[in-house]
């Protein structure tokens, strides 16, 4: 905003100046310079502010984070799912979504869930309210959400170093 103001401030002292010296004539055109430095000197001090600007915005970033991380230190158990907020405990949790009728669903619900709950782990099932191959899974670590597409498998979770 700043740069566009001493850039029309710029124009418009080019253009007076080529005025004057035709209009008015050489006295005309040294008045007008001593405006010019005056506008120089604006032009300077619009700078000056932009660059105050500049760095207090990057301070106050800088804050908004830190405030952040200390109102939630781990990340927010929260998780907007459609119209829907999921909200759960500071405990590991696995969210299955899953469509009715949806084969891959019901297998992984039978075969892998009992891991995940028996290594300590909250298990919930949902119905998708996007339009996402189903299934796919949300799994909040303690720390952060992270989405997985493929069969979530606990093994292979502890092998990644999800745990």
């Amino acid at each position: 905003m700043i740069e566009s103001i001493a850039s029309i401030v710029r124009s418009l002292v080019m253009f007076l100046t080529l005025a004057l010296v035709l209009f008015v004539g050489w006295k005309g055109y040294q008045a007008w310079k001593f405006i010019e430095e005056k506008f120089t000197r604006v032009e300077r001090y619009l700078q000056q502010a932009d660059e105050i600007l500049g760095q207090h915005d990057r301070k106050f970033s800088t804050l908004e984070r830190l405030i952040n991380r200390i109102k939630d230190p781990v990340g927010s158990p929260e998780l907007k799912a459609g119209s829907e907020t999921i909200t759960t405990s500071m405990k590991p949790t696995v969210i299955l979504f899953s469509l009715e009728g949806c084969g891959p669903c019901e297998q992984w619900w039978r075969d892998s869930a009992p891991e995940w709950i028996r290594a300590g782990w909250q298990v919930k099932k949902e119905i998708s309210q996007t339009s996402q191959p189903t299934p796919y899974w949300k799994v909040w670590d303690g720390k952060k959400w992270l989405d997985f597409q493929t069969r979530l498998d606990f093994e292979v979770y502890k092998a990644a170093g999800g745990l």
